[in-house]
């Protein structure tokens, strides 16, 4: 089902709601962009293993969308190597293109979303993600 891309995953978000609020039995609707086991899943998971595989880390970078990734690997890090940098990363602009990714001055901010966690937020455009 194609929604409007000027609405972006906020109006993907609000269908997707509708569809389920309207037929239960067939429809099941996890909200990631509230629901805390979103985060909780990367700060039992994701973290540690980073942290596994990489014991030299100095830095965590992850662009934003339902932000459970940057959120519950950052939260996690952050206690099992406190030195590590977390930067989350976002678009530049509104109508980005990106899939997935939330430009949160724009967007409905998820609910899940920490902004303490970060030590720096950068904007990337869209040329420029394409291009790393």
């Amino acid at each position: 089902m194609l929604t409007s891309r000027y609405e972006g995953t906020d109006g993907a978000q609000q269908v997707a709601r509708a569809l389920a609020d309207e037929d239960p039995e067939k429809y099941f609707y996890a909200d990631q962009y509230k629901n805390e086991n979103n985060w909780k899943a990367h700060y039992h998971t994701t973290a540690p293993e980073i942290i596994g595989d990489l014991p030299g880390i100095t830095h965590f970078v992850a662009g934003l969308g339902t932000t459970g990734t940057f959120v519950g690997t950052g939260r996690r890090l952050r206690e099992l190597k406190p030195s590590v940098r977390l930067i989350s990363l976002q678009p530049d602009f509104a109508l980005h293109g990106m899939e997935g990714w939330k430009h949160l001055e724009t967007a409905v901010v998820p609910e899940i979303y920490d902004p303490s966690i970060a030590d720096d937020n950068e904007e990337v455009s869209t040329e420029e993600a394409y291009q790393r």
